[in-house]
């Protein structure tokens, strides 16, 4: 399926995930806040249907990105989620201003919300699963009180953290912050007040909910299934 067409690019994607949000869910929607024209191509979960593709894919793993220029031509196949993110944030004009110490911080903040997202997504894994998400949530307000820091001190005072401005960083906050709320709202409400000791990082994600773009296509079928799932407690 394609997506909105943005007439300043002349080139288009295609982007080859699993149907559900997961690694790819922050690429998904950095091509819908920057207006590419793009195929969401999934891949089924299935480990039949998976692995009759796995080995045609580089290092057998998804994400997948491959761009086309303006005539339908393959101009380069991308691996690797964070890659995928880096090279579309600068793309689609969503790396901030372009300042080196502005660089420096998103990438800071970036990084940081990926080990959140891997820790989040292994303590879904843990046999003792219960145990696992209750860790999260412990150590959950440590990291959301330097995110806190990081962006007071550099960042803009409201909005997104440039300002008006949307970022790739924007996008990943909404994205994993929108996947654990989705799974487990009351975990994150209960622990520590969480929202109060980080309103900065509640703002940019709030923010990036109501971009337009994202806006409408979070709202539309075209949007996928959360992975994951919370286990009954015992």
């Amino acid at each position: 399926m394609f997506h909105h067409r943005n007439h300043k690019l002349a080139c288009s994607f295609k982007l080859q995930y699993f149907p559900f949000r997961g690694r790819g869910d922050p690429a998904r929607l950095m091509l819908v806040a920057g207006g590419a024209t793009w195929e969401d191509a999934t891949i089924p979960h299935t480990p039949g249907e998976w692995h009759a593709v796995k080995y045609s894919m580089p290092y057998g793993q998804l994400p997948v990105l491959t761009e086309y220029d303006e005539t339908g031509k393959e101009v380069m196949v991308v691996a690797q989620s964070k890659t995928i993110e880096r090279y579309l944030a600068a793309k689609l004009d969503l790396s901030g201003t372009g300042n080196d110490h502005d660089r420096a911080i998103l990438d800071s903040l970036s990084e940081s919300l990926r080990d959140l997202s891997y820790a989040w997504h292994a303590a879904l894994l843990e046999a003792d699963q219960a145990t696992a998400v209750q860790k999260f949530f412990e150590a959950l307000p440590a990291v959301l009180k330097f995110q806190q820091k990081l962006i007071e001190k550099y960042g803009e005072p409201k909005g997104f953290y440039c300002g008006t401005k949307i970022t790739y960083v924007d996008i990943q906050a909404y994205a994993i912050f929108s996947w654990i709320e989705d799974l487990a709202a009351s975990d994150l409400l209960a622990a520590a007040s969480n929202w109060e000791i980080a309103p900065r990082v509640k703002e940019i994600v709030d923010s990036a909910k109501a971009h337009p773009k994202l806006a409408a296509f979070v709202d539309s079928p075209e949007r996928h299934v959360v992975w994951g799932k919370i286990e009954p407690r015992k």
